[in-house]
């Protein structure tokens, strides 16, 4: 919503972060004899929240202020420093 570079760079950052986590969690389940189907289906769970968010937040800030954004963008950004 505030520039297409910095958005890019947001979602490259945390996609980096995200990758190890995700084969911890998959090879729990695999150690944990989980079915791959059970397993493949997990991993694309993950996505739907994503995407939920982001039509949502597109919706909802898409006529919004620049305050309202960058209000938003710093209190995400402070969220997924810490998590």
């Amino acid at each position: 919503m505030i520039a297409l570079g910095l958005a890019l760079l947001l979602a490259l950052g945390q996609s980096v972060a995200d990758v190890p986590e995700g084969f911890a969690t998959i090879a729990t389940f695999r150690r944990a004899a989980v079915r791959r189907a059970v397993r493949v289906a997990v991993a694309a769970s993950f996505a739907v929240p994503l995407l939920l968010g982001t039509v949502l937040g597109y919706a909802v800030l898409g006529e919004a202020s620049d305050f309202a954004r960058y209000a938003v963008l710093a209190f995400t950004a402070g969220i997924l420093m810490t998590a």
